[in-house]
């Protein structure tokens, strides 16, 4: 008597418009192939609940860091590569 087996679909990464272009690129070296279609896609990535997004940046250091703090303008100054800092 013949026994049933499934064959897994192989890997298939979707990616939703809504996930912001910078996360995309950060993935593009996952080496996972991608799909074009929703419907194909073993794996997806995009944001969960009523569609409304909220992107929280914190700014952090490691424990050791001498300085405890930083203004708002240096902390953009250090996002643009114009100030001092990591």
């Amino acid at each position: 008597m013949p026994t049933r087996t499934s064959t897994p679909m192989p890997a298939a990464l979707w990616v939703s418009a809504s996930v912001p272009s910078a996360l995309r690129d950060s993935i593009a070296d996952w080496d996972i192939p991608r799909t074009d279609d929703e419907s194909a896609a073993t794996l997806k990535l995009a944001p969960s609940g009523s569609g409304d997004t909220t992107w929280v940046y914190a700014l952090v250091a490691p424990f050791a860091t001498v300085q405890d703090g930083a203004t708002l303008d240096e902390l953009l100054q250090v996002w643009r590569g114009q100030g001092v800092g990591p």
